[in-house]
């Protein structure tokens, strides 16, 4: 063992023991090393590197490790924005081979003997991280901040804690693989899943997974309402719900702002009313003023004196599932309308580049493990 690996070894026993008492009063156990079935192999994207996305269809299956596991057939699976943060190499901390995706639904393949709400045959969508169901953090709907999901020292060290797990998001967020794959193993089911009916169309539910709740997890943090006048940038997917949502919560006026012409074209092809501003390279901005401060600081004087706030923070789904499903099921919100490509999994690098680099007016795409490629090689 080198002089590094036991440094790392010896925080981590530090920092393990540290909180062994405060964390053994409430964290259930939770198994961090997936167990894998070796003689059985299915299809899964994997990171390799920067813009390096391969599917593999050689790899293990995962099964039950605990006895609140479920194994997730996967029928749906998304690219996510925050994807693209790994796909170019920004987010430290994975690893190759390490399995993409946290955005994902299917039916339920296994389920562990002390899982109660799900059982085998069900449809299910996934939430993007991970909460225990016990901790403080997650009794007070904050799953995203769980104590108990993600071992990362790494994390631990650079924020002086550490945040709930995240699927598909590298090792600093627990290493938990993700579902851009046939199966994905799903910890602590019963926190983490959410039934959805039969009526439902997959596009109009997965993406209760993870850019719905978002969206209206930036409304709830800006406390959104009526008469309100709401200004979005960014017409991605997130930001599109977005605006989706203030409609929704009553605002008077929303107005996206982005700089792709066809995002905002899209966004007021389905959000009637919806203003736009366009910033792209050659619009005209008039600016004036008295630049006599740094131009990118963040004044928080100013912003304390003038009784502004902020908030943020990862999104806890499951805080929101059952409110958002019923506005679903009313036809309130229409999530899928920023679905724009659906591919098969095998198609994944190809998703990955349009997404990325802005290609064939690609908003958001839908990844399928059960469809055929339809595309030709040279494309």
């Amino acid at each position: 063992m080198s002089y590094g690996t036991r440094k790392h070894v010896y925080r981590e026993k530090l920092a393990t023991q540290a909180s062994a008492d405060k964390l053994a009063q409430y964290c259930p156990t939770v198994t961090f090393q997936t167990k894998y079935d070796e003689a059985r192999h299915m299809k899964a994207t994997e990171w390799w590197g920067k813009r390096d996305i391969r599917v593999n269809h050689h790899r293990a299956v995962p099964r039950v490790t605990d006895d609140t596991d479920v194994i997730l057939k996967v029928t749906n699976t998304c690219i996510c924005g925050s994807d693209l943060h790994l796909y170019l190499g920004f987010f430290k901390g994975m690893q190759p081979g390490d399995v993409m995706g946290h955005e994902f639904m299917g039916t339920i393949h296994e389920a562990g003997s002390k899982v109660s709400k799900h059982k085998t045959g069900n449809r299910v969508v996934a939430c993007f991280d991970i909460g225990c169901g016990q901790c403080p953090f997650c009794k007070d709907g904050m799953y995203s901040c769980c104590d108990c999901t993600n071992p990362s020292v790494e994390e631990a060290e650079l924020y002086g804690y550490r945040t709930g797990g995240f699927y598909g998001y590298s090792h600093r967020t627990g290493g938990w693989q993700g579902g851009q794959a046939v199966y994905v193993r799903v910890p602590l089911a019963d926190v983490n899943l959410l039934a959805v009916p039969n009526s439902l169309r997959d596009e109009q539910v997965i993406l209760l997974s993870d850019i719905l709740p978002t969206a209206w997890w930036a409304n709830e943090c800006a406390r959104t309402g009526k008469g309100d006048t709401v200004a979005i940038w960014g017409a991605g997917p997130v930001g599109t719900l977005a605006a989706h949502c203030a409609q929704n919560r009553g605002a008077k006026r929303v107005i996206l702002i982005d700089q792709y012409a066809y995002r905002l074209e899209h966004a007021q092809k389905h959000l009637p009313g919806i203003e736009v501003i366009d910033f792209s390279k050659g619009v005209r901005i008039g600016v004036v003023g008295v630049y006599a401060q740094d131009t990118n600081g963040y004044h928080i004087g100013a912003f304390m004196e003038k009784g502004q706030s902020t908030a943020a923070g990862q999104t806890p789904c499951q805080k929101y599932w059952p409110e958002l499903l019923k506005k679903v099921e009313k036809g309130e919100l229409h999530p899928e309308m920023v679905i724009t490509h659906q591919l098969a999994l095998d198609d994944a690098p190809y998703a990955y580049q349009i997404f990325n680099d802005k290609l064939d007016n690609c908003k958001k795409c839908v990844l399928h493990p059960d469809w055929k490629s339809t595309r030709k090689p040279e494309e």
